[in-house]
């Protein structure tokens, strides 16, 4: 269900912790910073060590990403395009 929300281009719809978890990504991913309240928000729940665990497994995730583009990886066969081209 998450997946089809997101596709779709709308909020996964999760809860506490992970709603904050999928904020900060988005944060990161789309401005490349937190500001200063979802700052307070993210270390206030997942303490500083959690927060840069957090940001380092966001950051990790982009370079494998990155790198799968860079150099057009395909699918393996089992696998599916969760957002397929139009």
């Amino acid at each position: 269900a998450a997946l089809e929300r997101l596709r779709e281009g709308n909020a996964p719809g999760f809860d506490g912790a992970q709603d904050l978890a999928w904020r900060v990504a988005r944060s990161l991913l789309e401005q490349h910073r937190l500001d200063d309240t979802l700052y307070a928000e993210a270390g206030a729940a997942f303490g500083e060590a959690g927060l840069v665990e957090l940001v380092t497994t966001i950051g990790y995730y982009c370079l494998v990403s990155l790198t799968l583009n860079a150099f057009d990886v395909p699918l393996t066969a089992a696998m599916a395009d969760p957002w397929p081209a139009d």
